[in-house]
């Protein structure tokens, strides 16, 4: 092998920062009552309404870069510090830990989203500015007084603005998930959702079971279609996404891409022999300005930006 790697489900939640923002995922889904969940254009051009560019990781460092905002007194060292993605666990209550975030966020520009929940148990909220969706989680950690605190920036694609084929139909469509039903069997949709995403410059990044990743630039788009029981056997099409804190590319021939962002690194598997693999890598990702760097596989067939 020679790797160089809230809503969102699948074992590969790996991809993300770790299985607590599956619960920030569904907030929305959980507490709307509508079709639309989503609370403003976030993932739109303000001027236009169309789709923005996903972002490079230097275009949402501008925004927001996670690596680099305060921490609270007394603070451990952090699980993870990235431009995408924060976790760190500190002294002090639920309440407490999430109002020193929110207050920072909203002092910044960042417009708290509709469907916050907080408790002295748990805390959780999302938040909007330049068309870029926050998720913030605050919970107990450990019986000494500590809290986990974790933030992930789900980038500037709305889920709901994804392609879609012609007769899916719409079951929840909000800032962090986007979820539709089809009559058409679950293999043919996956490969309909991949041609309509390829069409628009995406990527494949790898796949899990009834999940294939999808990047552009430094989003990473999660598709699912897989059997919905509860939707009387129709297929259930379900979009999510995420920023990511390194664009690794990956090669033409890669298979089983593992992608993780913390710290950032890319596993993958290819027949292609060391040497030339090497100097495609270097081709492929050439080591300039404004790129992540890059460093030679070891044995450990580990390599990260």
């Amino acid at each position: 092998m020679h790797p160089v790697n809230s809503p969102f489900v699948s074992q590969r939640t790996r991809i993300a920062i770790g299985n607590v923002f599956v619960i920030c995922a569904f907030l929305g889904l959980l507490g709307c009552g509508s079709e639309k969940g989503s609370a403003d254009n976030s993932g739109a051009n303000e001027s236009t309404g169309k789709p923005q560019t996903p972002a490079t990781v230097q275009d949402a460092a501008q925004v927001l870069d996670l690596s680099a905002i305060p921490l609270m007194d007394g603070a451990q060292a952090p699980g993870s510090r990235q431009v995408a993605n924060l976790s760190y666990v500190a002294p002090g209550g639920v309440t407490t830990a999430f109002e020193f975030h929110r207050k920072a966020l909203l002092a910044q520009g960042w417009k708290e989203l509709p469907n916050s929940s907080v408790t002295d148990q748990s805390a959780s909220a999302s938040f909007g500015r330049s068309g870029y969706v926050l998720y913030l989680s605050v919970m107990p950690n450990g019986p000494a007084g500590n809290v986990a605190i974790m933030l992930q920036n789900a980038g500037n694609v709305k889920p709901g603005q994804l392609p879609i084929p012609p007769d899916a139909k719409p079951v929840y469509v909000g800032d962090s998930t986007a979820m539709y039903t089809t009559e058409t069997t679950a293999p043919a949709t996956a490969d309909a959702v991949r041609k309509l995403l390829l069409a628009q410059g995406w990527v494949p990044y790898g796949t899990a079971s009834d999940s294939a990743f999808y990047k552009q630039n430094a989003i990473l788009v999660t598709a699912t279609c897989s059997v919905a029981p509860a939707q009387g056997g129709k297929t259930m099409i379900q979009y999510s996404g995420q920023l990511i804190s390194a664009d690794i590319p990956a090669l033409p021939d890669a298979e089983d891409l593992r992608y993780a962002d913390q710290p950032p690194e890319l596993r993958f598997e290819t027949a292609a022999p060391r040497m030339p693999w090497w100097i495609s890598i270097a081709k492929l990702w050439p080591r300039r300005a404004g790129n992540p760097r890059w460093i030679r596989p070891s044995r450990s067939t580990t390599s990260r930006p």
